[in-house]
């Protein structure tokens, strides 16, 4: 029996969250286990509409899982431990193994980043640096607070007691503008929480024309891929993130748990005052070399995506979506993509915490090394319909919401091997936008339809009004005529609206037509009934007689009568109808036919309905 584990991401397209998932992907080798990487955002996000992106978390609560690996430092940001906490226990029915952040009831793998700040902090203090300005992390984040701590321990062991500690949040932003004001207090060297704020920092020390590290020295804490790609390259700490992922997904499968706290590395660059290390320069540059012909390989990719960009745009139908989706893939060699849609075309995300995804959905395109997998409707539990799994031999599986702001479509699914491809990126991108695209075609059709309704609609009676009588039966008219049909028309007119309007009032006048529609839409419901306007309705009849017509007069004089006789109105119905049925001789068109007929209601009166 397969075992399914899932691990919860803020983001797969930075490079610190693919070292984790793409480490943790290739760990996995039992072939009766698989990892399902649950691809979100932190929660309640602020950043434009991330938080809506939470809906994939929701999945794990219908999908039997074994164990959950939280990146709960990078999910919890905007709501905090206890928030957090009580979240990931309404979603999570399995043990739970947090990374970097301590959660009640959940064990812990992090990096030991008390001994990381200190030997950063240490390392300056060998320059013979005295000033210095913090960049922390926020004061509620156990990280930040550890990493402060070992900043701490290496000032007293030096006698350093002035400093300027400043907080941030841990983005560019933060960092950026803590740092100008640092820069007003003179300081030596910047020790930031993370790489993020220095390099905000960094833009900061540039923009004030100082020089690193000639002016002044700045060192950051995760090793981030950017940061080796610098001007001058940053000092920093390197966080083993896929060797907490894995030991992580050890921790779940072990019986005796405990909580495991793994080295960090102190990674010396020349932001700190450090030269380039003569056998370092061959191993840089190496790196450079490798990380800029991954970046000229993205730029390649893009250059294809725009080529193809254009065959989304002219797409109409979910079918022609399908293909175009088979000629990116025909471009990445092993790769594999699933779409799990919506009977509807989409749902409404109100509360991306408390969102509960269907119990079912359907497998709408699946492709599998260029074969295309059977659509089918399954049970969403499953996560993936059971073939899939059992035809695949991916060990893991990416999930990813499909959403335009609050507008959720489903969900996508693919394998690491896709997910390491560039071109994924913006082919998610391009299948959401058509998605939501071929979405809002159909809302406008619909719109359309109900706009062409009203606009064809007696707001009174609730039946066709004029515009609309014409446009149905005109079309009627002339397809009955072709068949040989012969079309009638019965004109009717409200006998006394004049007095209920003067003596009661336009109110009861008003229900004494609604009244009216009523007992001729049931008398004609078969039939084009409009009201024309006033007191005035015509009915048109595609196929009969005259003595068709009396029958139907008969009909409608039993219905006055029943209903005047229960009804407590001040007014009872009354009234008048002209009738004529068509010939060639005589009638040229409809409105010809028409016209006879409401002459008919008032010269010939071949029948009466009196009150």
């Amino acid at each position: 029996m397969i075992k399914l584990f899932g691990m919860m991401l803020s983001t797969t397209e930075n490079l610190y969250e693919e070292e984790i998932w793409s480490q943790l992907s290739d760990y996995v080798t039992s072939p009766d286990e698989r990892i399902l990487f649950f691809c979100g955002r932190p929660l309640e996000s602020t950043f434009e509409d991330e938080a809506f992106s939470n809906v994939i978390y929701n999945l794990m609560k219908m999908i039997r899982l074994e164990g959950v690996i939280s990146l709960t430092g990078s999910l919890n940001y905007y709501v905090g431990s206890k928030v957090y906490k009580e979240y990931l226990n309404s979603i999570a029915n399995a043990p739970i193994v947090s990374l970097s952040i301590p959660i009640d009831g959940a064990n812990l793998v992090q990096c030991d980043n008390f001994m990381g700040s200190y030997e950063i902090t240490k390392h300056l203090i060998n320059h013979q640096y005295r000033k210095f300005g913090i960049i922390n992390g926020p004061s509620y984040s156990s990280e930040s607070n550890a990493r402060f701590r070992g900043i701490e321990q290496a000032f007293n062991e030096h006698n350093i007691h002035e400093y300027v500690l400043l907080e941030g949040d841990y983005s560019k932003k933060s960092g950026y503008l803590n740092a100008v004001e640092l820069l007003t207090q003179n300081v030596e060297a910047i020790i930031c929480g993370n790489d993020q704020m220095a390099i905000g920092a960094i833009k900061a020390i540039n923009e004030a024309g100082k020089k690193i590290p000639d002016d002044i020295a700045i060192v950051g804490f995760d090793d981030i891929e950017q940061v080796r790609l610098l001007e001058v390259p940053l000092t920093t700490v390197k966080q083993p993130f896929g060797n907490m992922a894995c030991k992580a997904f050890d921790l779940l499968k072990e019986d005796n748990k405990s909580d495991q706290c793994i080295p960090a590395e102190l990674i010396i660059r020349e932001s700190c005052g450090c030269p380039k290390a003569f056998n370092s320069i061959e191993h840089e540059e190496h790196d450079k070399r490798y990380y800029m012909q991954k970046y000229a390989e993205s730029l390649s990719e893009y250059t294809l995506m725009l080529q193809l960009r254009s065959s989304f745009d002219q797409v109409q139908t979910l079918d022609h979506l399908f293909e175009v989706i088979d000629e990116y893939l025909m471009k990445i060699k092993g790769v594999q993509l699933h779409l799990c849609l919506f009977d509807e075309s989409s749902q409404i995300i109100d509360k991306p915490l408390k969102y509960e995804w269907p119990s079912k959905i359907n497998y709408a395109y699946g492709s599998i090394n260029g074969c295309l997998m059977p659509v089918q409707v399954f049970p969403t539990r499953n996560g993936l319909p059971s073939e899939v799994i059992k035809q695949s031999n991916s060990k893991s599986y990416l999930f990813y919401p499909i959403h335009q702001h609050d507008i959720l479509y489903g969900y996508l699914v693919i394998d690491a091997i896709t997910a390491r491809n560039r071109i994924f990126t913006s082919l998610k991108r391009e299948i959401t936008n058509t998605l939501s695209r071929l979405d809002l075609m159909v809302k406008i059709q619909s719109y359309t339809k109900q706009l062409e309704k009203i606009a064809q609609t007696d707001i009174l009676t609730g039946i066709l009004n004029r515009r609309g009588f014409f446009e149905y039966a005109s079309k009627k008219f002339e397809y009955d005529l072709s068949i040989g049909n012969t079309p009638g028309i019965v004109f009717c007119d409200v006998n006394g609206l004049k007095k209920v309007n003067d003596h009661f009032g336009h109110e009861f006048g008003d229900r004494m037509i609604s009244d009216t529609g009523l007992i001729l839409s049931q008398v004609f419901k078969n039939y084009v009934l409009a009201r024309m306007g006033g007191d005035e309705f015509v009915v048109y009849i595609s196929h009969c007689s005259q003595s068709y017509l009396d029958d139907l007069g008969h009909e409608l004089i039993e219905k006055i009568h029943q209903f005047n006789g229960h009804s407590i109105a001040v007014y009872q119905i009354s009234l008048e109808a002209g009738m004529a049925y068509y010939d060639p001789k005589k009638h040229a068109s409809l409105e010809e036919l028409i016209t006879e007929a409401d002459q008919n209601l008032y010269t010939k009166k071949r029948f009466r309905v009196i009150k």
